[in-house]
């Protein structure tokens, strides 16, 4: 199962709470043109992963192959070609957190060029995936991965129904949950899951956000990023289907 504790010095949650956010399907009355999944290389050398939702959430981490080292939430917004976003930062390596924003351009379903007001650079490549309808057939299966807590890292297997629900067992901690596609119809899933016995998260704890599920990989690969109620922890998994 994919709960089981193990000592870690940084908290994620601070970060995945400190800028809104949990999954709602709110929409808005503009285009946004920077709406979609991107990823690309940032000028830190690392490889960014990011969704922004329909609403104007962007949910997000940085990692090289499949360990993550950082967690992205905030805003990001596209008005035709001019592209914004703000929020905050949580760096696992160094333990810190920060505010930060972007500008820069977007084209339509196709790049996004930002630099922080740091002076660091993205370069985003729209994934069409994401226009693909939510699919639970798709979703359904055995995930093997890993992830991070406010407290923990923690390593395992998850299985997923054909509904999208899931129940996860590793000693004392039963995890339930589920991913449910969003009402905007794309490869959107808000994301679930309950925490009850000696977890990562406190006993009763439940967590809210997205997961995004990458069909282009082979296996298929899942990520999934999630609040608690107060968005004072937090957990951010990627799995791979076995």
């Amino acid at each position: 199962m994919i709960l089981k504790k193990s000592l870690c010095s940084v908290f994620v949650g601070v970060l995945l709470a400190a800028c809104g956010g949990g999954g709602s399907d709110g929409g808005s009355t503009s285009v946004n043109t920077a709406e979609g999944y991107w990823s690309g290389p940032a000028s830190s050398g690392y490889n960014v992963s990011l969704a922004v939702l329909e609403n104007g959430e962007a949910w997000g981490i940085y990692s090289s192959g499949s360990t993550i080292y950082g967690a992205l939430n905030g805003t990001a917004n596209g008005s035709g070609t001019a592209f914004t976003g703000s929020g905050k930062d949580f760096n696992f390596v160094s333990g810190t957190v920060s505010a930060g924003s972007f500008t820069g351009t977007v084209a339509q379903k196709s790049r996004i060029a930002a630099t922080a007001n740091t002076g660091g650079t993205v370069s985003l490549t729209y994934q069409s995936d994401y226009d693909k309808p939510a699919s639970l057939a798709n979703l359904a299966g055995t995930y093997s991965g890993s992830g991070r807590t406010g407290r923990y890292t923690f390593s395992g297997s998850i299985p997923i129904s054909s509904t999208g629900s899931f129940t996860a067992v590793d000693g004392a901690c039963t995890t339930t949950g589920a991913l449910t596609p969003r009402s905007s119809g794309k490869n959107i899933f808000n994301f679930t899951a309950t925490f009850v016995g000696t977890c990562a998260l406190a006993s009763g704890t439940t967590v809210s956000g997205v997961a995004y599920l990458d069909t282009t990989a082979t296996p298929y690969r899942v990520l999934a990023l999630g609040l608690n109620s107060d968005k004072s922890d937090g957990v951010v998994i990627l799995g791979t289907k076995q």
